[in-house]
C-alpha cells in the first residue's frame, strides 16, 4: 500500500494498515524529515468569528497567527467564509 503524505492523516493511515503482516506499506513524503508536514504546523481547524468580532478582525488574527505566512486574500475569504 502507498501512503502519499506524513501528517497526521498519512501517517495514522500508515500505522493502521501496517497492523496487518500480510501488508507491505510505503509511506510517501516530499520532506527528507517525515515530521515536515501540514499538521505540525497546524493552528486548529476551525475559524468563525465572535459575537462582537468582524471579518476585518477576524483577518488580522489569522494573520497573526500564520507568522507571514497567510496570503491575505485566503484569510479575507476565509473571515467571510467564517
Amino acid at each position: 500500500v502507498l501512503v502519499i503524505g506524513s501528517g497526521i492523516a498519512g501517517a495514522t493511515a500508515a500505522l493502521r494498515l501496517a497492523r496487518n503482516p500480510n501488508r507491505r506499506v510505503l509511506l510517501l513524503t516530499r520532506a527528507a524529515d517525515p515530521r515536515e508536514s501540514n499538521t505540525r504546523y497546524a493552528q486548529g481547524g476551525i475559524v468563525s468569528r465572535g459575537p462582537d468580532d468582524s471579518p476585518d478582525l477576524l483577518v488580522q488574527d489569522i494573520l497573526r497567527a500564520g507568522a507571514g505566512a497567510t496570503r491575505l486574500e485566503a484569510a479575507r475569504h476565509l473571515a467571510k467564509e467564517a
